[in-house]
């Protein structure tokens, strides 16, 4: 996963400076007016001040708190930019705290404008050699459906199912798990509407359906669209015991099953604000599932043959918030699922 890092550590504020060390008037560091913004802010005590520096929809917005910008003392020793990469810049911080000893790390800090003034769009522990392939350079997501985002080749729906939703008429079948999810037109795979949230806090299942009677299903169906704030999200599959047969999902970007082994990235992923199309196609005889996640923009794709932990049958659907880190569950869900499928 790409993990969304805030400066990670709490310590005290030295105290309000006219000049942020190291850096001055002159910027002998290098360091770009956000990024000494942002360090000023941790000086000041100032989480105001600390917010003006990040852009609002980056990942690491959520991540600063005002505790730790109070705490946290934080000098810039030096800095620059990356060659060939205009908006990411490299910063190597002195951290320092009451419970700890005064450290200095490297940070790899991508830039973006916002308002037409550049902003902090995330930060990761790391030199740039080891996290520009992070896809935080990719354009910038809005929450606006674009022409791109539309399928080239959108399946039809399926006449006969064991199970359809496209939530075009309310998501009323569902039990709702989470008050922040719920039907939506702000992204769609098919027709007007699909189903989604967007909020921040503690979450995990988020919404559950029940089959008619548990079967031996033949294909489970689905799309589902991430946007950059996210952390991640996806889908678990329960038998008729209420045990998890398999799940898969999608961690930042990067494509997830849970199967008999447990959760395990197989797949780095593409790019937000698109949709993703993911089957499951059973063999129960052989107690397995092949799994396919599929881009529908840029046609990237995964398929292999996963073990079913139980290997006995499906009987319910359940969306839920997922991070490699805690499991199902996260503190920041912004998913959007259509189309779900289950064909005997």
């Amino acid at each position: 996963m790409r993990r969304v890092v805030a400066l990670g550590v709490t310590g005290a504020i030295a105290g309000c400076t006219e000049e942020v060390p190291g850096v001055g008037d002159s910027n002998p560091t290098g360091a770009p007016e956000p990024i000494q913004t942002f360090v000023r802010a941790h000086q000041e005590d100032d989480p105001e001040l600390a917010r003006s520096a990040l852009h609002p929809d980056g990942p690491v917005y959520e991540q600063i708190s005002d505790e730790e910008v109070r705490r946290l003392d934080v000098e810039i020793v030096s800095g620059g930019t990356v060659p060939d990469h205009e908006n990411v810049h490299k910063a190597k911080l002195r951290l320092e705290s009451p419970d700890m000893a005064a450290e200095t790390q490297m940070f790899t800090v991508w830039l973006r404008p916002y308002e037409e003034e550049l902003k902090i769009w995330d930060l990761a522990v790391g030199s740039p050699s080891e996290n520009l392939s992070t896809p935080t350079e990719t354009e910038e997501p809005t929450e606006e459906p674009t022409e791109t985002e539309e399928p080239t080749e959108t399946e039809e729906p399926p006449t006969e199912a064991l199970f359809y939703d496209g939530f075009e008429d309310g998501v009323g079948r569902w039990q709702t798990h989470d008050s922040a999810w719920g039907q939506t037109t702000t992204h769609a795979y098919r027709g007007d509407h699909s189903a989604g949230i967007g909020s921040n806090g503690s979450q995990s299942v988020l919404a559950s359906v029940e089959l008619d009677q548990a079967s031996r299903i033949s294909t489970f169906r689905y799309y589902w669209l991430e946007t950059g704030r996210s952390y991640g999200g996806g889908v678990r599959l329960f038998n008729r015991a209420g045990e998890v047969e398999i799940g898969t999902a999608t961690d930042n970007p990067e494509w997830i099953v849970d199967d008999a082994d447990g959760a395990k990235s197989v797949n780095g992923g593409t790019d937000y604000q698109r949709w993703i199309r993911t089957e499951l196609a059973f063999n129960w005889d052989n107690g397995v599932a092949t799994v396919s996640f599929r881009d529908t923009e840029s046609g990237d794709s995964y398929s292999a043959a996963h073990s079913l932990k139980q290997g006995r049958d499906i009987q319910r659907i359940e969306i839920t918030a997922f991070t490699s880190q805690e499991g199902w569950e996260n503190s920041s869900c912004r998913m959007y699922w259509d189309d779900i499928v289950v064909e005997e």
